[in-house]
């Protein structure tokens, strides 16, 4: 009974060690909308989302990883910015005019 426990246990595993792989293993195949999310969310900065990344993945791709995910949410912000003057006419008040993200801040 135990052999089988094991074997199912083990088995558990290895699948989810396969799912972690998959989405979150690599770097480079890692959604970056995990840490756009992180980004987006008021309680949490940019600086936290260079942590993370370095946490998970060390070397030289986690510098590209953080530069991808803050210009993705430059970008976005950006996007949403533009879609919403455009529909007003005018930015709605002064934040809208303001980036959230500082041009010089870094990670």
């Amino acid at each position: 009974m135990q052999q089988k426990n094991d074997f199912v246990a083990s088995a558990m595993a290895r699948r989810m060690k396969e799912k972690y792989d998959k989405y979150r293993g690599n770097c480079e195949k890692i959604n970056m909308f995990i840490f756009i999310h992180v980004v987006l969310d008021p309680r949490h900065k940019m600086k936290f989302v260079k942590f993370a990344i370095l946490e998970m993945f060390h070397g030289v791709s986690s510098d590209i990883m953080a530069v991808k995910v803050e210009e993705v949410t430059r970008n976005l912000y950006n996007e949403y910015r533009a879609i919403h003057e455009k529909e007003n006419g005018r930015p709605s008040n002064t934040q809208a005019q303001t980036p959230i993200i500082k041009e010089n801040e870094s990670l």
